[in-house]
């Protein structure tokens, strides 16, 4: 049975090379839309404690803190992409490249993780899960705060902020929370 054209291995090996070229440009891409992501979340945070004491209407009060949470799923989504990428590269590329030569290559992703001591400050899940526990203290604080000094009254607008915000939010957090189960794959 014919397995497809018969190529060199040398060929083959500047396949997967332009291959490997083309995810670690993707990666890049993605690293840069996350510095642009990290800015618009600093903006919106700034946004939601600029307009902490003039909460007027709906907007005003839950829009900023809507716009945050939609801007961290997007963020926690390029994180799984960008995993899920250096998994496809150490689990799938790089053993088809290492059968064609029989050398050791790429070794970085296995350096770091010998090198990694597991420390709690140190700890990368204790910084990639950051990130849903400082929205989710926002959240927090944001109802409290209507709660608490405004008045106790909730308008139908205030609940259905308050529920997209804890739904954007647990979608937030488990984007995260899966984008760690891919890391700790590799």
């Amino acid at each position: 049975m014919d397995s497809g054209p018969n190529i060199p291995n040398e060929k083959l090996v500047d396949i997967h090379i332009a291959e490997y070229n083309a995810l670690t440009s993707r990666c890049t891409y993605f690293f840069n839309f996350q510095i642009i992501l990290l800015t618009a979340i600093l903006a919106s945070i700034s946004v939601i404690a600029t307009l902490w004491g003039s909460r007027q209407t709906w907007l005003l009060g839950w829009g900023p803190l809507l716009v945050l949470l939609i801007l961290t799923n997007i963020s926690a989504n390029i994180f799984t992409e960008q995993y899920k990428m250096v998994r496809y590269i150490e689990t799938i590329l790089k053993p088809l490249i290492k059968d064609l030569t029989k050398k050791k290559f790429w070794e970085y992703e296995p350096y770091l993780i010998r090198e990694r001591k597991t420390h709690f400050l140190t700890s990368i899940t204790l910084w990639e899960m950051m990130g849903p526990v400082i929205a989710g203290i926002i959240l927090v604080f944001i109802t409290l705060n209507h709660t608490y000094i405004y008045d106790s009254t909730w308008s139908p607008d205030d609940w259905i902020g308050l529920i997209l915000s804890i739904v954007f939010w647990s979608i937030y957090s488990m984007q995260m929370y899966n984008a760690i189960k891919i890391r700790k794959i590799y």
